[in-house]
C-alpha cells in the first residue's frame, strides 16, 4: 500500500492487514512523504507485490503514483 501517514489511513491499513493475514496475504506500506511516485515502482518489484492500493490524497499523490506504475514496464511481474 502507498500510504501518506495518518490516522484515517492507518485504521484503513490495520482492517486491510487483520483481512488479509488470516487469508495468507501480506500488507507492505510505503510511506508517500518518503518515496517519490516513480519510486513506488522500484518497491513494487523489490517487495514481490502482486497489487497496490492507494491510501493517498487525490488528485495528488494519486495522480503521479498511479502514472508512474503505468509507465512501468518491470511491475507487475508474472
Amino acid at each position: 500500500m502507498a500510504v501518506e501517514p495518518s490516522v484515517y489511513w492507518a485504521a484503513g491499513v490495520g482492517i486491510l492487514r487483520d483481512y488479509l493475514a488470516p487469508r495468507g496475504g501480506t500488507v507492505v506500506e510505503f510511506d508517500m512523504r518518503a518515496l517519490a511516485p516513480t519510486a513506488v515502482c522500484d518497491e513494487l518489484v523489490e517487495k514481490g507485490a502482486t497489487a497496490l492500493l492507494l491510501l493517498v490524497g487525490n488528485p495528488e499523490p494519486a495522480v503521479s503514483i498511479v502514472k508512474a506504475v503505468r509507465r512501468d514496464r518491470g511491475w507487475p511481474r508474472s
